[in-house]
């Protein structure tokens, strides 16, 4: 059974680059997300093995997304994505529980062997 992951980004391209790394693992159902409100919501309706979630967002931002998220679980992990060269949000996001950052742009194969790392080190 392939497990299930949310993609949150405004910018359609990144859903779709992060969609495609995800798919290339063949082991992932994606569902995508416009912004953090519209994420959370899905959350409440859907279990997911495994989150991406754009910091700047319109309605919900990615750190608030994660405040919310957290305090419902605690054990997905969560993924942020940001084109700041230097996030500010950075320390905030992993004292809330997010397990790693990406920088845009990336090569949807960054997805992959990040994917594997992760799956590795919970084998």
């Amino acid at each position: 059974m392939a497990k299930k992951a949310l993609v949150m980004d405004d910018s359609p391209i990144i859903r779709k680059m992060v969609t495609f790394g995800l798919q290339k693992t063949k082991s992932y159902e994606v569902v995508q997300a416009g912004n953090g409100q519209e994420g959370l919501d899905l959350t409440k309706q859907h279990e997911f093995d495994l989150i991406f979630s754009d910091i700047n967002m319109p309605q919900m931002n990615g750190v608030e997304f994660l405040t919310e998220f957290r305090k419902g679980n605690k054990t997905t992990p969560v993924f942020m994505l940001t084109s700041e060269q230097e996030s500010t949000f950075k320390p905030k996001c992993l004292e809330l529980g997010a397990n790693g950052f990406f920088k845009k742009p990336f090569k949807p194969n960054t997805i992959e062997a990040a994917l594997k790392q992760l799956l590795d080190e919970n084998a």
